[in-house]
């Protein structure tokens, strides 16, 4: 599908959630994006450069000089030290792809904009099938999720308990429906969330719908910098002590949840929804670029596997076949 025919099937749907004018303007800006990496060997070098600023590095022995084959769809560098092979989507997020690096690099363009990009309209656009524009958008949402795991609140921090409410049937709302969040961020001088995280409260802590002491308890270890001493954490529903900032945050999520997803996600993928939530804004708050920091997370962090995602597997290290190099091929490197 032509870059200019990308944006066709999803216009009618979302040009009454973005308006016109913004439509129009994310429209421009991802076909410019699309002409700028029109090319899998401009997509390849990009992420070189994302992955080995400094010049190519072996993953196993650090040493900077390899030989290089182009025979084949990525460049595979072996190591002149220790003979190792990699690739420059190898212990990436790309991993085991066979989807070309352009649509990644389109993919991770869309999904760093403020608005939800849903599987549907992913796969129209990309011109993939769903199970592909799905599984791209879950390992993007997980290489957030890292990056969060080791961000721990610092400083003042403040906590609420909030509520996620999926509207799966208009005017019907079951307790099967309501899933309690923790809301929780290091805030400012101000007051005012710096850094946030929204998590969902494990089944495990949970009395009904009442939180019990051990979800306060998990919150905190799991969340919390060990000797934060500037805590305050709200632990139920209607107490009048809720911070606003954090009660205005947690609406944002599930207004963002619920326009950009057609009523909301349920709970086996819930939580990794929030923290893509979580990650555009605590970057808008750096006023740093989501697209340029997403991509060095993908550059950076080891894949999701499928099997793992869909909870049929234990996370591990995936195993690839050591592909034969042609001596005829090789050029030096570093």
């Amino acid at each position: 599908m032509k870059s200019e025919q990308m944006f066709a099937t999803m216009k009618p749907k979302y040009s009454t959630r973005l308006g016109v004018v913004s439509l129009y303007r994310l429209m421009v800006s991802f076909l410019d994006f699309c002409r700028e990496y029109e090319t899998e060997e401009a997509c390849e070098q990009a992420f070189f450069e994302a992955k080995w600023p400094d010049g190519f590095r072996c993953p196993r022995c650090r040493a900077s000089q390899a030989y290089v084959t182009r025979t084949r769809r990525l460049a595979l560098y072996e190591c002149k030290t220790c003979r190792h092979q990699t690739s420059v989507i190898a212990g990436t997020v790309l991993e085991g792809s066979r989807t070309p690096m352009k649509l990644w690099l389109r993919a991770i363009f869309l999904h760093s904009q403020s608005n939800a990009m849903p599987a549907t309209q992913l796969s129209q656009i990309l011109g993939v099938t769903y199970k592909t524009a799905w599984l791209i958008g879950h390992k993007l949402r997980h290489a957030t999720s890292v990056a969060d795991a080791g961000h721990p609140l610092t400083g003042t921090v403040r906590v609420n308990i909030g509520v996620y409410i999926r509207s799966r049937h208009p005017g019907f709302k079951s307790k099967s429906d309501m899933y309690p969040l923790w809301v929780g961020a290091s805030m400012n001088d101000r007051q005012e969330p710096e850094y946030i995280k929204i998590k969902t409260v494990r089944q495990e802590h949970l009395c009904y719908m009442r939180v019990l002491p051990s979800g306060v308890e998990s919150f905190i270890s799991e969340n919390i910098a060990p000797g934060t001493t500037d805590l305050f954490c709200v632990s139920h529903y209607g107490s009048a002590q809720k911070i606003k900032a954090l009660s205005a945050a947690k609406i944002e999520a599930v207004a963002w949840l619920k326009i950009g997803f057609w009523g909301g996600i349920g709970p086996k993928h819930l939580q990794a929804y929030l923290n893509q939530f979580c990650f555009n804004r605590n970057v808008t708050n750096r006023k740093s670029s989501i697209f340029d920091v997403l991509f060095q997370l993908c550059a950076k962090t080891r894949t999701l596997i499928y099997p793992v995602l869909i909870g049929k597997r234990q996370a591990s290290t995936p195993t690839r076949r050591r592909p034969r190099l042609r001596p005829a091929a090789l050029e030096r490197v570093g």
